[in-house]
Protein backbone atom coordinates (compact mmCIF):
# COMPACT_ATOMS: atom_id res chain seq x y z
CA UNK A 1 0.00 0.00 0.00
CA UNK A 2 2.78 2.59 0.98
CA UNK A 3 4.36 1.66 -2.76
CA UNK A 4 1.19 2.52 -4.14
CA UNK A 5 0.27 5.63 -2.13
CA UNK A 6 3.88 7.17 -3.40
CA UNK A 7 3.21 6.29 -6.98
CA UNK A 8 -0.11 8.06 -6.60
CA UNK A 9 2.13 11.03 -4.83
CA UNK A 10 4.87 11.41 -7.85
CA UNK A 11 1.81 11.87 -9.83
CA UNK A 12 0.32 14.59 -8.49
CA UNK A 13 4.63 16.26 -8.31
CA UNK A 14 4.48 15.75 -11.87
CA UNK A 15 1.43 17.74 -12.95
CA UNK A 16 2.37 21.03 -13.82
CA UNK A 17 0.22 24.13 -13.61
CA UNK A 18 -2.32 25.53 -15.81
CA UNK A 19 -3.19 21.64 -16.55
CA UNK A 20 -6.92 20.60 -16.42
CA UNK A 21 -6.70 19.82 -12.37
CA UNK A 22 -10.43 17.89 -12.94
CA UNK A 23 -9.98 15.54 -15.49
CA UNK A 24 -6.51 15.08 -14.21
CA UNK A 25 -7.66 14.20 -10.89
CA UNK A 26 -10.19 11.85 -12.80
CA UNK A 27 -7.12 10.10 -14.80
CA UNK A 28 -5.48 9.37 -10.92
CA UNK A 29 -8.45 8.32 -9.45
CA UNK A 30 -9.00 5.79 -12.32
CA UNK A 31 -5.98 4.90 -12.44
CA UNK A 32 -5.67 4.06 -8.93
CA UNK A 33 -9.02 1.56 -8.77
CA UNK A 34 -7.76 0.21 -12.06
CA UNK A 35 -4.26 -1.07 -10.58
CA UNK A 36 -6.32 -2.17 -7.62
CA UNK A 37 -8.97 -4.19 -9.34
CA UNK A 38 -5.52 -5.85 -11.26
CA UNK A 39 -3.55 -6.04 -8.38
CA UNK A 40 -5.98 -8.56 -6.81
CA UNK A 41 -7.77 -9.99 -9.16
CA UNK A 42 -10.98 -9.51 -7.39
CA UNK A 43 -14.30 -7.20 -7.91
CA UNK A 44 -13.73 -3.97 -6.53
CA UNK A 45 -16.25 -1.46 -4.93
CA UNK A 46 -15.93 2.50 -5.80
CA UNK A 47 -18.13 4.16 -3.62
CA UNK A 48 -18.63 7.79 -4.31
CA UNK A 49 -20.82 10.35 -5.58
CA UNK A 50 -23.31 9.44 -8.51
CA UNK A 51 -21.27 12.08 -10.75
CA UNK A 52 -18.36 10.73 -10.03
CA UNK A 53 -18.95 6.92 -10.55
CA UNK A 54 -22.12 8.10 -13.49
CA UNK A 55 -21.22 7.91 -17.46
CA UNK A 56 -22.35 11.59 -17.82
CA UNK A 57 -21.39 14.89 -16.23
CA UNK A 58 -24.32 17.28 -14.85
CA UNK A 59 -22.06 20.26 -15.79
CA UNK A 60 -19.82 19.08 -18.50
CA UNK A 61 -18.13 22.43 -18.32
CA UNK A 62 -16.92 22.23 -14.72
CA UNK A 63 -16.34 18.47 -14.81
CA UNK A 64 -15.65 17.20 -18.91
CA UNK A 65 -14.85 13.95 -17.82
CA UNK A 66 -16.65 11.44 -15.19
CA UNK A 67 -14.40 8.86 -13.20
CA UNK A 68 -17.07 6.27 -14.19
CA UNK A 69 -16.51 7.23 -18.09
CA UNK A 70 -12.52 6.88 -17.56
CA UNK A 71 -13.44 3.66 -15.77
CA UNK A 72 -15.64 2.02 -18.55
CA UNK A 73 -13.08 3.26 -21.31
CA UNK A 74 -10.80 0.98 -19.35
CA UNK A 75 -12.26 -1.48 -18.12
CA UNK A 76 -15.62 -1.73 -20.77
CA UNK A 77 -18.52 -3.64 -19.64
CA UNK A 78 -16.42 -5.00 -16.02
CA UNK A 79 -17.26 -1.70 -14.80
CA UNK A 80 -21.35 -1.19 -13.76
CA UNK A 81 -22.27 2.18 -12.57
CA UNK A 82 -24.72 1.83 -9.99
CA UNK A 83 -26.53 5.21 -9.09
CA UNK A 84 -29.17 6.19 -6.58
CA UNK A 85 -32.27 8.58 -6.86
CA UNK A 86 -34.73 8.86 -3.92
CA UNK A 87 -38.12 11.14 -4.07
CA UNK A 88 -42.00 9.97 -2.74
CA UNK A 89 -43.41 7.53 -5.49
CA UNK A 90 -46.18 5.27 -5.90
CA UNK A 91 -44.09 2.17 -5.13
CA UNK A 92 -41.67 1.14 -2.28
CA UNK A 93 -37.63 0.82 -3.37
CA UNK A 94 -36.55 -0.70 -6.12
CA UNK A 95 -33.72 -1.54 -8.34
CA UNK A 96 -33.70 -1.47 -12.38
CA UNK A 97 -31.24 -2.61 -14.73
CA UNK A 98 -31.52 0.27 -17.23
CA UNK A 99 -29.64 -1.92 -19.80
CA UNK A 100 -32.66 -4.26 -19.92
CA UNK A 101 -34.90 -2.05 -18.73
CA UNK A 102 -38.54 -3.06 -21.12
CA UNK A 103 -40.62 -0.19 -21.94
CA UNK A 104 -42.37 2.29 -21.40
CA UNK A 105 -39.76 2.82 -18.42
CA UNK A 106 -36.83 2.63 -21.58
CA UNK A 107 -38.97 5.59 -23.29
CA UNK A 108 -39.24 7.40 -20.05
CA UNK A 109 -35.26 6.83 -18.66
CA UNK A 110 -34.15 8.04 -21.89
CA UNK A 111 -35.14 11.51 -21.73
CA UNK A 112 -33.78 14.10 -19.88
CA UNK A 113 -35.63 14.80 -16.15
CA UNK A 114 -35.22 17.37 -14.23
CA UNK A 115 -32.91 15.63 -10.87
CA UNK A 116 -30.95 17.17 -8.27
CA UNK A 117 -27.82 15.52 -7.17
CA UNK A 118 -26.38 16.25 -3.51
CA UNK A 119 -22.81 16.52 -3.49
CA UNK A 120 -20.52 19.26 -2.71
CA UNK A 121 -22.30 22.11 -4.45
CA UNK A 122 -25.90 21.40 -3.02
CA UNK A 123 -28.41 22.75 -3.35
CA UNK A 124 -27.67 23.16 -7.03
CA UNK A 125 -30.15 22.30 -10.19
CA UNK A 126 -31.89 20.76 -10.87
CA UNK A 127 -30.35 19.93 -13.74
CA UNK A 128 -31.98 18.06 -16.93
CA UNK A 129 -30.16 14.21 -16.66
CA UNK A 130 -30.89 10.99 -18.62
CA UNK A 131 -30.44 8.78 -16.41
CA UNK A 132 -30.00 5.58 -18.68
CA UNK A 133 -27.10 7.36 -20.09
CA UNK A 134 -25.58 8.25 -17.01
CA UNK A 135 -25.83 4.86 -15.06
CA UNK A 136 -26.44 0.74 -16.16
CA UNK A 137 -28.54 0.09 -12.77
CA UNK A 138 -30.30 2.37 -10.18
CA UNK A 139 -31.65 1.90 -6.99
CA UNK A 140 -34.77 4.03 -6.02
CA UNK A 141 -35.38 4.56 -2.60
CA UNK A 142 -39.01 6.00 -1.76
CA UNK A 143 -37.62 7.73 1.49
CA UNK A 144 -34.84 9.40 3.03
CA UNK A 145 -33.44 10.80 6.51
CA UNK A 146 -31.31 12.86 7.76
CA UNK A 147 -28.63 10.90 9.00
CA UNK A 148 -27.60 11.12 13.10
CA UNK A 149 -24.17 11.36 14.89
CA UNK A 150 -23.93 7.86 16.49
CA UNK A 151 -21.98 7.98 19.78
CA UNK A 152 -19.27 6.22 19.86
Amino acid sequence: MAERTGEALDLLRGQGPGADRTAYDRAVQNANVVWWQRHTGTKVLLSAHDEHVGYVAVDPASNPKTQGAFLRETLGAGYVSVGVTFDRVRHRDYVVDLRSVGSPAREWLAKARPTRTIGTAYPDGPNDIVLRRSHDVLIHLHEVETSTLRDV
